[in-house]
């Protein structure tokens, strides 16, 4: 089987703001749970080079996220603003965007008696008008749920780093297989 191109990302919510302007995750390999020998244990999602539609290049949103003011893309912009507002209010688990995706909507002057209850609701009332600045937040709050449910199903690779040397081990290897590629690692 042949591996695509792939961008990697440990920031969970990048991934999903990526997701909710049609950047997938790959579909071969859509995340790594890496165990560091340090201790420090994080999600390292896989994602496209592009947006499904080819509108959008994930190296360039990227680049937005590190810099929003640079970004000219109402639909990213928007959900960037969401995600700042959501970690400057302590938003972190899945409910919880859901819950603040209504205070934000509300405190910009939305509408809100018609905006998703629950999680499952999103994809609904995404396809009613995918295009709009509510479909957008609610696409993320979807996407970083759904980003979560992948990590648990992510293959386990071990980080090993020699000085300068750095190498990921998947875990499913064969015990020979891995102490042999660990020997390589050390010289």
């Amino acid at each position: 089987m042949e591996k695509s191109h792939t961008l990697n990302c440990g920031d969970i919510n990048l991934t999903a703001a990526l997701m909710s302007v049609g950047v997938p995750l790959s579909e071969v390999d859509p995340c790594s749970l890496v165990l560091r020998d340090n201790g420090k244990n994080y999600a390292r999602f896989h994602i496209c080079p592009v947006s499904i539609d080819g509108a959008y290049n994930t190296e360039r949103l990227m680049d937005f996220w590190r810099t929003p003011s640079n970004c000219n893309d109402a639909s990213f912009a928007t959900v960037m603003a969401f995600v700042k507002a959501g970690r400057d209010n302590s938003v972190t688990r899945s409910s919880d965007w859901l819950d603040y995706a209504h205070t934000y909507i509300e405190e910009m002057g939305g509408v809100v008696r018609a905006l998703p209850a629950s999680i499952s609701d999103i994809t609904d009332f995404i396809a009613k008008d995918p295009e709009t600045s509510n479909a957008h937040i609610f696409a993320f709050v979807y996407n970083r749920d759904y980003c979560w449910q992948v990590v648990q199903k992510a293959r386990r690779r071990i980080m090993i780093t020699r000085g300068n040397a750095h190498a990921a081990i998947d875990t499913n290897l064969a015990k020979w297989r891995r102490n042999e590629l660990l020997a390589r690692l050390e010289g």
